[in-house]
């Protein structure tokens, strides 16, 4: 009787626990900004006033203060420097400005003034700062529920552009750029310093911006024009007529535009946790609205015919595929602005380096995930880095098909049209680069924090393709409705808070009702491999004229998860049922019955799951057979093996020997590569050959190739193999 009423308990417990109202007991900080600016161009250095107001909505008493100077990393000596040098960490092409470093790319924030009061009373006036860190210690602390006002005044030198932030080309692209209050959440305080990897969490707030730059700049920024020019329809755009006719229009009256003096415009922004701004002599302005929202594009005059028209129209769908599978955006403005090179994210305002869809959907998309819902990047970049990538392939792929790309933009579009060249898919993409990954000797669970993977190679999958699959894997096992209907729960529930992988799960499971910890922890806390195999499959007619079906299933791996099965029948038609026994993941006999008599049965049959190997998904694994044109060797689909042919003339010339024939190749992703080439020689009426190929195992011997080959050709014989390691 006790262990009923335990068992009744947890029942009970349990759904209250994993699907109650997660935010009851929630509480941030909030911190608002006012800044003016100055900025200097002859000493390329900005001189500014910040009067931040912080709330302190913890229950916990505050004794100490941390702020973030996130320019400082940019010398040598700082965390993010050594972390780059050590060649673990970062990406490479990033890497090469720390290894080679340059005296203009330093950057510093100086401070020249601090103190923290609440009313008359001095709370601190002293501060210490290590790397990117200011620490303000309180001669009385901040109570909870209470409110203090920090002062500082600051010089800012601007460094040379490296990474997303600095000086380029005439451009300021300002990120990072201000001293920014450290978060305080439930964990305490988050007063790391900026790593090579993971990059930021912020309070929300209001930011009020006053920014002073010589008036030949044209500026945009985070937030809506509160008053002052910011110089845009001295700029503006005709999008009824071409570009290239607009610019010669405007390369002719640009010299009545009078650019002497200062230009002075305040920003201002509510309910964000970052501000960036850019500024350019360079810039052109194009506008429009959706909706409510304006939408405000500037970019560099030169990209005009890449820009021009066609970035708006792109941002418009994104906003409203975001808008239909995610949340309304809350905004009143969203601008996209051209950062030269690289792409960035801040809340109302996009840094783009190139005019291409899929970096525009990317950076957009982060306005969602990063903006709105706020994660810390330092140590779970997965949960926007991941969540954007995701719904970027997703948007790519909902738009221009399986190969998620408009190839109408491709230089060889119309031969590759003409010759019927297949195209890899993005899915398919994403998914080798993963498994390839996976099984590697580098594979680390999501759940490391960003800054402690291994290697970048590890860091990197893990925050974008990974974690994208993942939603993807989750998006495949519960339907389009229930995903995007929970993920709309979870941007609903948790908009303008700070989020972690507890709350995404959490919020889930409360939509769903269902307990997906099984799914998640195999991802988030593991290094499980997916690869089930069926075999040995049988049927037999009944006797009510219709088939039984006996499909025997093995777990090859050590990941589960519920498998949509397709049996295509000798009409054409298919049947359509789910596995998902969880009693029996490793190995399982799936009965079922179909109407006609079945040819194939393929379970994942659009490949959706990182299964790493296609081929024992399926009773008849296909192949794409093709003539060999140039570069289609890098046709890799996911389910499908490769077979490509072409005509081959061996010619020896001591003999004049001629030997024609025919070249095949064989290949199917990662796992094995045959070429075979088979020639008659004429004059000696003989057959000339030459084997060569290679082949791994999917779950032993990591990073290695068996290696192999014969030949017979007219002087020469060989017969070899070899091992190749990483």
């Amino acid at each position: 009787m006790i262990n009923l009423w335990i068992s009744a308990a947890i029942f009970i417990i349990f759904p209250i626990f994993l699907y109650g109202n997660t935010t009851e007991s929630y509480w941030q900080q909030r911190v608002d900004y006012e800044m003016e600016i100055i900025l200097d161009e002859i000493s390329r250095s900005l001189h500014g006033t910040s009067v931040i107001d912080y709330y302190n909505n913890s229950p916990d008493t505050l004794n100490q203060v941390f702020i973030h100077l996130y320019p400082n990393a940019f010398q040598p000596g700082s965390v993010k420097f050594k972390e780059y040098n050590t060649g673990r960490f970062g990406r490479d092409s990033r890497r090469q400005f720390f290894k080679n470093w340059k005296n203009e790319y330093n950057a510093e924030i100086k401070i020249d003034e601090c103190f923290v009061s609440q009313g008359n009373k001095l709370l601190s006036n002293t501060f210490k700062i290590e790397d990117t860190i200011l620490e303000l210690p309180l001669r009385e602390p901040i109570l909870p529920k209470t409110k203090a006002q920090i002062s500082i005044k600051w010089t800012h030198m601007i460094g040379q552009h490296i990474e997303r932030y600095g000086y380029n080309n005439g451009q300021y692209n300002m990120a990072q750029w201000y001293p920014k209050l450290a978060v305080y959440d439930h964990q305490g305080w988050h007063n790391e310093p900026f790593h090579a990897e993971g990059e930021f969490y912020g309070e929300f707030g209001d930011y009020t911006v006053s920014l002073d730059v010589p008036k030949k700049l044209i500026v945009c920024a985070t937030g809506e024009v509160l008053k002052g020019d910011p110089g845009w329809e001295d700029v503006r755009v005709d999008t009824t007529l071409e570009f290239i006719v607009w610019s010669d229009i405007f390369d002719s009256t640009k010299a009545f535009i009078d650019t002497s003096g200062r230009r002075n415009v305040q920003f201002f922004a509510k309910n964000v946790h970052d501000f960036a701004w850019l500024a350019s002599q360079n810039f052109v302005y194009e506008y429009d609205k959706l909706g409510s929202t304006d939408i405000h594009c500037l970019f560099n005059q030169s990209n005009g015919d890449e820009w021009s028209r066609s970035v708006i129209k792109k941002t418009k769908n994104v906003i409203l595929w975001m808008n239909s599978k995610f949340g309304e955006y809350p905004y009143p403005q969203v601008t996209v602005s051209d950062a030269l090179k690289g792409g960035m994210e801040y809340p109302m305002l996009v840094m783009n380096g190139t005019a291409n869809e899929d970096l525009i959907s990317h950076e957009i998309g982060h306005i969602w995930f990063y903006g709105i819902l706020a994660n810390n990047e330092a140590s779970e970049a997965w949960l926007d880095e991941g969540f954007t990538t995701f719904q970027e392939d997703a948007y790519m792929i909902n738009k221009y098909g399986i190969s998620g790309r408009y190839h109408q933009d491709d230089y060889d579009y119309d031969i590759y049209r003409l010759l019927n060249y297949p195209r890899s898919g993005l899915l398919s993409r994403a998914q080798w680069n993963v498994i390839d990954y996976v099984r590697s000797r580098h594979h680390e669970p999501l759940g490391k924090k960003t800054y402690n993977y291994t290697s970048n190679r590890s860091g990197e999958t893990n925050h974008y393709a990974k974690s994208a699959l993942m939603l993807n894997e989750l998006r495949y096992i519960l339907g389009d409705n229930e995903f995007f209907g929970s993920m709309k729960h979870y941007y609903n529930t948790w908009k303008f808070k700070h989020v972690n992988k507890d709350r995404f799960i959490n919020s889930i499971a409360n939509y769903t009702e269902k307990d997906l910890s099984w799914f998640f922890d195999s991802w988030i806390n593991d290094t499980d491999v997916l690869d089930y195999e069926i075999y040995n499959w049988s049927w037999r007619k009944n006797n009510q004229n219709k088939w039984d079906v006996t499909l025997p299933i093995r777990n090859k791996g050590d990941r589960f998860l519920p498998m949509l099965v397709h049996t295509e029948l000798e009409d054409g038609s298919v049947d359509s049922i789910w596995w998902s026994n969880r009693k029996s993941w490793f190995s399982d006999t799936l009965k079922y019955e179909v109407e006609k008599k079945p040819k194939v049965i393929t379970i994942d049959p659009f490949f959706q799951t990182l299964d790493v190997d296609f081929r024992n998904n399926t009773t008849n694994f296909p192949n794409h057979i093709s003539f060999y044109w140039p570069g289609l060797d890098r046709y890799k689909p996911r389910e499908k093996g490769v077979l490509l042919y072409k005509p081959h003339i061996y010619y020896y010339k001591p003999n004049k020997d001629i030997a024609p024939g025919a070249l095949f190749k064989y290949s199917y992703g990662p796992y094995n590569s045959l070429t075979m080439r088979l020639n008659y020689n004429y004059n000696k009426k003989e057959i000339l050959y030459y084997v060569d190929g290679w082949f791994s195992f999917v779950h032993h011997f990591p990073e290695t190739k068996f290696k192999y080959w014969i030949f017979d050709i007219p002087g020469l014989k060989e017969l070899g193999a070899e091992i190749e390691k990483k």
